[in-house]
């Protein structure tokens, strides 16, 4: 299955996996991490543990609080 990265700021990049990776498959075959960062799938909150199906879409989304990015 084929699913897209795209963390805030960055290139998103597309990455073919096998049927039932997660969150946490994707972000290893990537080489990132989420660093505290906010996981959405399709615009959905996720969490490493989540199921990726073909087609979807993670984005890393830095954490703002009180005007401040974290």
């Amino acid at each position: 299955m084929l699913v897209k990265l795209a963390p805030m700021g960055e290139e998103t990049r597309e990455f073919s996996l096998g049927e039932g990776a997660s969150v946490s498959n994707l972000l290893e075959a990537a080489g990132v991490e989420a660093d505290g960062r906010s996981i959405r799938i399709n615009s959905e909150e996720a969490t490493m543990s989540d199921a990726l199906r073909d087609g979807d879409v993670v984005s890393l989304i830095s954490k703002v609080e009180g005007g401040v990015s974290l």
